[in-house]
């Protein structure tokens, strides 16, 4: 495969993802091929790998997944392959910084489509998110995933990226999915989590006082129903949103 074979180059890489993409797009029959080779989906994991602060690369690699994701029977594929290593790529792009916060948006689409497909199994999303440690050959980077590892991370993206509506909106579908109310908490549980959204929801208001965030705001009182049913302890949170 060209990607494997010239894994230094980032051109390469960038146009080879490009191409992978555009073809899957339109001939949507080959998608259970790429997404039941090992080996392609090996050589997207490399090229995010060796390419980390590659702004392209990282955005064309995530849309990729994400697209691979749309379909629950190979967004379960991806979020099993390597102990989780789809997963802990996806991570590690959102938390980089980029111009417009395009990689980052489709970081969280991909998110959200295989935290999805994980909801609509028998398991749960911890089995899935809580200590996974990635062990996967050449892999130079080894940590665990938490709900309040990926959580904290998605805030900090909508933080950073305020004037993205669509990054906003991709967010809290993501949080939407990610916050359970069977979840292990750590001290204090999700609560500090929640405050710290609700935060950013204050100062996204503030910002964008008109209705253009309308999508926003009923998916941020979805999330607030959600977050109201469950176990996490509120107190105090709500007086961030006030």
């Amino acid at each position: 495969m060209t990607l494997s074979s010239h894994l230094r180059n980032q051109v390469i890489q960038l146009e080879g993802l490009k191409t992978i993409w555009a073809i899957i797009s339109l001939y949507s029959h080959l998608i259970s091929e790429l997404a039941s080779n090992p080996e392609c989906l090996d050589a997207i994991i490399s090229a995010m790998e060796t390419h980390i602060d590659g702004e392209a690369v990282q955005e064309i690699a995530c849309g990729l997944i994400a697209s691979l994701a749309g379909y629950q029977k190979y967004a379960l594929i991806l979020a099993d392959l390597h102990h989780g290593v789809i997963v802990q790529r996806l991570i590690f792009a959102l938390r980089r910084s980029s111009r417009t916060g395009s990689p980052q948006e489709n970081v969280l689409k991909a998110l959200f489509r295989l935290s999805s497909a994980i909801l609509s199994t028998d398991t749960t999303m911890e089995s899935h998110f809580l200590e996974k440690t990635v062990n996967h050959a050449g892999n130079k980077f080894r940590e665990q995933i938490s709900l309040d590892i990926v959580m904290t991370s998605i805030i900090n993206s909508m933080k950073q990226y305020p004037a993205n509506n669509s990054l906003q909106i991709w967010g809290v579908r993501c949080l939407w999915n990610l916050i359970s109310p069977s979840a292990r908490h750590g001290q204090g549980g999700h609560s500090s989590i929640v405050s710290e959204f609700l935060r950013h929801v204050r100062t996204v208001t503030k910002a964008h006082p008109d209705t253009s965030l309308q999508a926003f705001y009923e998916l941020v009182i979805c999330f607030l129903s959600k977050v109201s049913s469950s176990n996490v302890c509120l107190h105090g949170c709500v007086d961030n949103f006030s």
